[in-house]
């Protein structure tokens, strides 16, 4: 954002960019860093430099792996383990009591629907690995049934 913000100040005072002129209006389009939600990144710096830039800039140093926008950011995602937030998420809303108060077809239904949608996020993003798919499949699987147990109950 910072740079975005700069380029834009240059732009406008080259006369490229006249900005957008709204009458009796106090609006600030000014773009400002916010430093206490900001975080310092170490890749392939030496510490000493990224504490000299967490104390000049007084927000907080971090490390990899980090998650954005619910998105795993220097993680391995060819790991299962890196994909469990999302079949943790697809659990719980494809819980057993809701297996056992909906009709076959209200499984079917809704197993469709969550499963469409939760993981899409994602794998519009990454590939995931095989294991990954055929554990969310076992999730489907296993809710459509009646719950972990499979029991294979048609109502």
């Amino acid at each position: 954002m910072e740079g975005l913000n700069i380029a834009m100040k240059s732009a406008v005072s080259k006369g490229v960019f006249d900005g957008i002129h709204i009458p009796n209006s106090n609006i600030s389009s000014g773009l400002k860093v916010n430093f206490t939600k900001s975080k310092v990144y170490r890749i392939g710096a030496p510490l000493q430099e990224v504490n000299n830039w967490v104390c000049r800039l007084r927000c907080e140093p971090a490390s990899l792996p980090f998650t954005y926008l619910g998105v795993p950011i220097g993680a391995n995602i060819n790991r299962i383990a890196t994909w469990h937030p999302v079949m943790e998420k697809l659990k719980s809303k494809l819980s057993s009591w809701k297996a056992k108060t909906l009709s076959f077809g209200g499984r079917v239904t809704l197993a469709k629907a969550v499963l469409g949608s939760i993981p899409t996020y994602f794998l519009t993003i990454f590939n995931a690995p095989i294991g990954v798919i055929n554990l969310l499949e076992k999730i489907r699987r296993q809710f459509i049934w009646g719950g972990p147990n499979c029991n294979r109950n048609i109502n």
